[in-house]
């Protein structure tokens, strides 16, 4: 959904994200969510958000165990989490796009601050 640029006073890779191919991306996935919202309407649901799962995975994981009326069992995962900088550092253009989503429904996708890597985003 982006191209990546590399900043020569940064080690990191920056990514470039075109507002056009954004709103396209949220609205495809908006798209899905809806159509499984249908094909599965009339069945128990547990929605699963990845920042709760983050926060804390062991509460998150006992409640799927819960939902599916399942024993507890202590679970691990060697996954990493990729992106290790805040989202102002890491996209290039990130002020230019948390202005043109003001007003829209996916204006929290650019929170000012993020919680993980103790960072505020400040307007410029």
């Amino acid at each position: 959904m982006g191209k990546k640029r590399h900043d020569k006073n940064d080690s990191v890779r920056l990514v470039h994200l075109d507002y056009t191919e954004c709103v396209r991306f949220f609205n495809e996935t908006e798209s899905w969510e809806r159509e499984y919202d249908i094909y599965f309407e009339g069945h128990p649901k547990l929605n699963v958000y990845y920042e709760d799962v983050v926060q804390d995975s062991n509460r998150e994981i006992r409640k799927v165990f819960d939902f599916l009326d399942a024993r507890f069992i202590m679970t691990m995962s060697n996954m990493k989490k990729q992106r290790m900088k805040c989202l102002s550092d890491a996209i290039s253009n990130y002020s230019n796009l948390k202005k043109r989503f003001v007003g829209t429904r996916w204006v929290s996708f650019f929170n000012d601050f993020d919680e993980e890597f103790k960072c505020e985003y400040i307007n410029t």
